[in-house]
């Protein structure tokens, strides 16, 4: 069976799926498993507060049906919020590959294998990014020297629409800090930043949101350390 003309389209391209890493942008380490092999790729996010694009870069060659998968989740990623991607899986990228809802885009075993099936992984390793890029729109942060008061104003603005724009879900507007607590009593010492998240936000995904969150930090000298209140 022929692949999709929209499959061919977008296998060739190559409007997010690059063979380069572009210089103006910020590129992550990306693993993605295609076929028997795991690819060694990079992605970033090139943001503004009315928009996000998610781009990668891979310099290996890898199948047609894969490389037209790779744009189209691109694609999806960039337009659509968190609790959107969330659900983002093999047969919803099939689906948005077809030329109509009644011809499948190509024949499953055409490749040797079933397409897509990084997806899952992948979902999660881009939030950090997205995450990152975002923060990196927003005003400086005060100097580490102004202390937890001002830090804690930068940080209220993580909860607010402006801030996740597009990509907002119900759940992330819910995400707070409730204490910024030093470990000593020293001016220097590590500020610990608590925060409290929505119950339906799991422990993995809130794990990733500090993480990311205290690495940002330290890239501006604040000395934290982000846990999820307990």
């Amino acid at each position: 069976m022929p692949n999709s003309l929209r499959l061919n389209t977008f296998s060739s391209r190559g409007k997010f799926l690059l063979s380069g890493s572009d210089a103006q942008y910020k590129w992550h380490p990306l693993s993605l498993a295609l076929g028997q092999q795991n690819i060694q790729c990079s992605y970033a996010w090139n943001s503004s507060f009315e928009q996000d694009q998610l781009y990668i870069s891979c310099r290996e060659n890898i199948s047609t049906i894969e490389r037209a998968y790779v744009e189209a989740f691109c694609e999806l990623a960039s337009s659509l919020s968190w609790s959107k991607i969330e659900i983002l899986g093999t047969r919803e990228l099939e689906n948005f590959l077809r030329d109509d809802n009644l011809s499948p885009a190509h024949d499953d075993f055409e490749s040797g294998s079933i397409p897509g099936l990084w997806i899952e992984s992948v979902r999660g390793v881009i939030f950090s990014g997205w995450l990152k890029s975002r923060l990196g729109l927003m005003k400086p942060l005060s100097e580490p020297q102004k202390g937890p008061l001002e830090l804690a104003k930068w940080l209220q603005r993580l909860r607010t629409p402006e801030f996740w724009g597009k990509k907002v879900k119900p759940d992330f507007l819910k995400y707070e800090p409730v204490a910024l607590i030093p470990t000593s009593a020293d001016t220097s010492a590590t500020i610990e930043i608590q925060w409290r998240f929505s119950e339906n936000i799991s422990p993995s995904e809130a794990q990733l949101f500090c993480s990311t969150l205290e690495q940002f930090l330290h890239e501006h000298a604040h000395k934290v350390k982000v846990v999820a209140e307990s």
